[in-house]
């Protein structure tokens, strides 16, 4: 009788890994490990009421994790950037819930010399 709570024990415990590999952030990185990619954004809109989405002409969708608490407004940014290239910084990492990596969490868009967002840290100058 005694092996049933050490096996509830391990289902419990095997529950609570695999919830935690499916809802894991993307990870913070530096920018030089940053993968990049441009594209001409085809779509911008709004993921629920927090995150932000850019679609790009090949199918690619780049989302900012609670762009819209961050200021950035869909509607402004499709007069902006809409058809236009940027270029985007990412992190490589797989999920369970995107497998097929359709979606990437973009650390840093940027239209020519003009960075739009990033959550790369300003390396202080010698």
């Amino acid at each position: 009788m005694k092996k049933r709570p050490a096996l509830k024990y391990l289902i419990f415990s095997l529950a609570v890994l695999i919830l935690i590999i499916i809802f894991r952030p993307a990870p913070p990185i530096d920018e030089a490990e940053a993968r990049i990619e441009t594209g001409r954004v085809e779509r911008i809109y709004e993921i629920g009421n927090v995150d932000l989405a850019f679609q790009l002409e090949n199918g690619e969708t780049f989302v900012i994790r609670e762009g819209v608490e961050q200021y950035l407004r869909a509607d402004s940014l499709r007069g902006l950037y809409l058809n236009k290239e940027l270029t985007f910084k990412y992190p490589e990492y797989w999920s369970p819930i995107n497998r097929d990596s359709s979606q990437k969490h973009a650390s840093q868009v940027q239209w020519g010399e003009e960075i739009i967002y990033t959550e790369f840290k300003k390396k202080p100058k010698p």
